[in-house]
């Protein structure tokens, strides 16, 4: 955390590492040393003052355990940290906004900023999980996290502790504050996730970031992904217009479905229902096609009966890692929760199929089960579950162009530009080779969460 601009975040953990060090070893055993170093150089980043009593007492117990030239270079490490600390003025505490992560577009990667109301689904995270694999294998380089839609701070806080887990920590994430707020989205339920105690460099609004972001981005090098709600590409395209044609190749509208498209006429939003998440749409709609930026525009029905099965979960489990477990506790509880919802509906109202607080009933037999009726008593549909929401994931990996072949696509020429339009109602209409795209996905995130766990030392 320290070495990436996050010393705040370093801070509490910095103390817990003494805490169990000054346990473990004896009254100024010679092992705290180090500890107290990195102790004074993150208070020292943070402006506090206690950084001088810290150097100096590892000063002491250097003395202590080293005499004449033993560990020279120790000792002269910490009076060159003391001496600079005694010869100045007081240091301005290190900034909060954490830097944006280089981007090279000659590298061939595709530089992503993802704008999702993450969270909303219980898989959310294996989007990251696969956005850590594709980073590894030099495919895409994710540069910031915008959590959309309320509660905002909370989903930007979930998808911190999911990166950081991931050994992400130098994507910096950020929460939007648009008053718009996707149909629907307000009551939307929200997969809570344990990662710990919030980070104070989750500081930025969207707007803030992706301006940050587009400010040390090459000309067309970055691709942003969308969510849920516009509000802040929105409100960057009208207030940083020029820099955003400049600096956006493609933005892919995961969720947004469109209309029919004549010959020669715009492309344009279906309607919403919230007339302030349709005034964005529209917007960002027409903008994209003024100023000629690429749009990959899907609706979010495609990711329906995906096949993605609570075996691959379940594998996915046995690596332990905390993002995989918290997955899989959160899918199996969600499909048990809508069961046993619906044996209530179905002995009150004799065989209700309607929808049920944002569940579609029909939607969760047709596709979630895969059209397989439990029986009556049974209280554990987790096994037969056969596909999950991996809306984000499809989202993700439309960003890269290899994967858009997995999709049926319309495309549509505007101005010498190209725009995208999957409109098709589930997985096995508009995704070619599902079963294909689902191994790989799994592959993907299993080597993510492998590759986690094996580079965190302990």
């Amino acid at each position: 955390y320290h070495c990436i601009g996050r010393s705040y975040d370093a801070l509490s953990l910095m103390k817990e590492c003494l805490d169990i060090c000054e346990k473990f070893f004896s009254e100024n055993h010679a092992n705290l040393i180090p500890n107290l170093m990195l102790y004074g150089s993150v208070l020292r980043a943070v402006g506090d003052e206690k950084a001088r009593a810290v150097y100096e007492r590892a000063l002491a117990i250097h003395n202590m355990n080293f005499k004449g030239d033993q560990n020279a270079k120790q000792l002269q490490k910490l009076e060159d940290a003391i001496e600079d600390l005694s010869g100045r003025a007081s240091q301005a505490p290190a900034s909060l906004d954490m830097p944006i992560p280089s981007i090279r577009p000659e590298s061939g990667m595709v530089h992503a900023i993802v704008c999702a109301d993450f969270g909303r689904r219980a898989s959310d995270e294996y989007m990251l999980s696969v956005a850590a694999s594709l980073q590894q294998m030099g495919t895409l380089k994710l540069i910031s996290v915008v959590a959309v839609t309320p509660p905002q701070v909370l989903r930007a806080d979930a998808a911190r502790g999911a990166l950081d887990s991931l050994l992400l920590p130098d994507i910096p994430v950020a929460y939007s504050r648009s008053s718009s707020v996707a149909s629907g989205s307000s009551n939307a339920k929200t997969f809570k996730s344990d990662y710990g105690n919030s980070s104070p460099h989750v500081n930025n609004t969207g707007v803030e970031l992706i301006t940050r972001a587009m400010l040390a981005a090459p000309d067309k090098s970055l691709v942003i992904m969308c969510t849920a709600c516009l509000g802040d590409v929105s409100d960057v395209i009208e207030t940083r217009r020029d820099l955003f044609v400049s600096k956006v190749k493609e933005i892919v509208l995961m969720g947004f479905p469109a209309k029919s498209v004549r010959r020669r006429s715009n492309i344009e939003p279906e309607e919403s229902g919230n007339e302030a998440d349709d005034v964005l749409r529209r917007k960002v709609f027409q903008s994209c096609q003024d100023l000629g930026i690429s749009t990959i525009i899907m609706g979010k029905e495609v990711a329906l009966g995906f096949p993605f099965p609570s075996t691959f979960v379940d594998d996915l489990a046995e690596s332990n890692h905390m993002v995989s477990l918290q997955t899989q506790h959160r899918e199996e509880m969600h499909s048990n929760g809508i069961w046993e919802l619906t044996k209530q509906l179905q002995q009150e109202a004799r065989g209700y199929r309607g929808s049920l607080e944002n569940v579609d009933l029909r939607a969760f037999y047709k596709y979630t089960l895969n059209n397989k009726m439990p029986p009556a008593g049974q209280h554990n549909v987790w096994p037969l579950v056969k596909s999950i929401n991996l809306e984000l994931v499809l989202g993700l990996l439309c960003c890269i162009p290899m994967y858009r072949d997995y999709f049926k696509w319309e495309v549509h020429s505007r101005g010498g530009v190209e725009h995208k339009i999957s409109r098709h109602v589930s997985a096995s209409a508009g995704i070619i080779k599902p079963d294909n795209l689902s191994s790989e996905i799994h592959m993907l995130i299993g080597v993510s969460l492998r590759t986690a766990l094996n580079n965190t030392s302990c």
